[in-house]
């Protein structure tokens, strides 16, 4: 398993829940990423319904463009596949914009708690908030980093450039492990 997809799946079970299959998964169907996110009014909400499924996608299509030799070859995956890899970075770059265009940007809906939240070690949806709070704006720009990093797939998706593909899904696990370290998990 490269790793890419290793690291993803750990952040998806670090916020929420535990998702991203290995190399060998069958390919992922087209209706497997719907155009259109969901409008989430929370981080939280965002990351379950948007984030979270669509980066999964990625790494998972990311890792198929690897033959037996490791080398790239797009030609591994089909048009179908590249165009469920456009449109789940489509919707990835539409609810980072959401995020960063939110007034006040909040962690998670009233109540709600966080995968491991109460156990040790782990942190709750008000540490969260307090991270957010406590800078807001650097919020803003992890979310607009990864809005440019999802216009940038679409493009490379869209040439069917492996490379690139490769390249931008690597970028995207490191920015979402940055955003992810400094408010998800801020201790």
């Amino acid at each position: 398993m490269n790793r890419k997809l290793s690291l993803g799946a750990s952040m998806a079970i670090g916020l929420l829940l535990a998702a991203c299959g290995s190399k060998q998964a069958p390919p992922l169907p087209v209706a497997a990423t719907p155009a259109a996110p969901p409008v989430a009014t929370t981080v939280f909400e965002s990351m379950v319904a948007t984030l979270i499924p669509r980066s999964n996608v990625i790494w998972e299509l990311a890792g198929n463009l690897y033959d037996d030799a490791g080398n790239i070859d797009p030609k591994l995956l089909t048009d179908a596949q590249w165009n469920d890899m456009k449109d789940a970075a489509g919707a990835m770059g539409a609810a980072a914009k959401g995020l960063a265009e939110m007034e006040r940007i909040k962690a998670a809906p009233d109540g709600a708690k966080l995968l491991n939240e109460g156990m040790p070690g782990a942190v709750g949806a008000a540490q969260v908030q307090a991270a957010i709070d406590a800078d807001p704006a650097g919020f803003r720009e992890h979310a607009l980093k990864l809005q440019a990093l999802s216009d940038e797939l679409v493009a490379a998706a869209g040439a069917h450039d492996g490379v690139k593909t490769d390249e931008i899904s690597s970028r995207l696990t490191d920015a979402c492990g940055d955003c992810h370290q400094k408010y998800w998990q801020p201790n």
